[in-house]
């Protein structure tokens, strides 16, 4: 497998599962607190799911985008799912450029984003600079989750300043975000997924992730830490675990909402 190259894979990859995660919090100019989660997914259909092959669907859009105010308690969930590729397409030029309906988000300068969603609830309109060079997990970027394996590149510290527009008033915001971009054909059809970004104050941040096979048990964890300079590490013998769940009243499913992160 070859290694990752900057900027060129910061673009879309003819891969089965593909997507770009953002999340972080954010805090505006009257001092109040909001916590911002937005991924853009790209899934070949037939890769994913042979069942659909019927269907004339080869390619599936997603945008799952969400604004929490954390003193309200309220949140807002955005959820938009194409199963047709997006009026305005992807463009693969020098630098990454996803257009959805809805959301877009481009790298205009390295190391410099503008991510951009619009919807009934709220409107984000942010320019995202990574302070810290991208960090390649596992093998020169290239992680084992299982059936099929995943290219793995993290932004870890990146600094937002914008606008956000919710409940009809527009505040100006800056915050700290993290951003994970993974792509390749694997399998993610029964499997339990935690993840967690971890940022301390001391400028040094965590990964730890745990991936739950449920049909054969078997489980796969990582985590590594990153250091002030954007050095990267695999931490051995750390230990994650769920220590609280929430069941959905709609569905039936079970969340785990609390862990607890062992590091030796």
């Amino acid at each position: 497998m070859r290694k990752i190259r900057f900027p060129k894979d910061e673009a879309v990859h003819p891969k089965g599962s593909e997507w770009w995660y953002f999340n972080g919090h954010l805090k505006s100019e009257d001092k109040k607190e909001y916590s911002l989660m937005a991924s853009f997914f790209r899934m070949d259909m037939v890769k994913n799911r042979p069942k659909l092959f019927l269907l004339p669907i080869k390619v599936g859009y997603l945008i799952h985008a969400h604004i929490s105010d954390i003193k309200k308690k309220q949140f807002y969930p955005f959820y938009k799912h194409f199963i047709q590729r997006p009026k305005e397409k992807f463009a693969e030029k020098k630098f990454l450029c996803n257009h959805y309906r809805l959301a877009s988000l481009k790298e205009f300068a390295k190391g410099i984003y503008h991510l951009y969603i619009k919807n009934k609830r709220y409107t984000i309109d942010l320019i995202i600079t990574a302070e810290k060079p991208p960090v390649l997990h596992g093998k020169n970027g290239i992680i084992d989750i299982g059936k099929g394996y995943s290219y793995y590149y993290s932004f870890t510290n990146m600094l937002a300043r914008g606008t956000l527009k919710i409940d009809n008033e527009t505040k100006q915001v800056e915050g700290l975000l993290w951003m994970d971009h993974q792509w390749g054909n694997f399998d993610l059809h029964n499997k339990q997924w935690d993840w967690l970004s971890i940022k301390l104050n001391n400028d040094i941040e965590i990964m730890a992730f745990k991936i739950l096979d449920k049909a054969t048990q078997k489980i796969i964890f990582y985590t590594s830490l990153i250091d002030k300079n954007g050095r990267s590490a695999i931490i051995k013998d750390a230990e994650l675990e769920s220590t609280k769940s929430w069941k959905s009243k709609k569905t039936g499913v079970i969340y785990p909402v609390c862990w607890n992160l062992k590091v030796p």
